[in-house]
């Protein structure tokens, strides 16, 4: 099983603290109650400012972002406008994919009618 840790801190002045005093602290602490069945390791991604933090904060839930979508409710972290032509372009790719529900939908209505209303009826909606 593995766990992770993230660590947001104020400054580097704060990533030097946590580094000499508090990590020592809980290596042992974590050796002490699991000995040989923890391995640890640390990887410092970047310090920022409070500044470029709220930069970089979720526009719904207000979460600090490390990526391209909020861990916390899923939006999209950056805002992107797309053109009508890719909205078009999207809408009828979904639309006329293979594995697309129109396909699914169109046959049996063509080959067995009556059959896919008979199911919604007796609410088999979902195959």
């Amino acid at each position: 099983m593995v766990h992770t840790g993230h660590y947001v801190l104020a400054d580097q002045a704060a990533l030097d603290y946590y580094l000499e005093h508090d990590a020592p602290t809980m290596r042992a602490k974590g050796q002490a109650l699991f000995g040989d069945d923890i391995e640890t390791s640390r990887s410092v991604r970047q310090v920022t400012s409070k500044t470029e933090q709220r930069e970089s904060s979720c526009l719904n839930c207000d979460a600090t972002l490390s990526g391209q979508y909020c861990w916390n409710c899923g939006q999209r972290g950056n805002i992107r406008l797309i053109s009508l032509m890719e909205l078009v372009r999207d809408a009828f790719g979904d639309m006329f994919e293979l594995d697309s529900r129109l396909w699914r939908t169109l046959i049996p209505l063509a080959d067995r009618q009556g059959h896919l209303t008979r199911d919604s009826l007796r609410a088999r909606r979902a195959r």
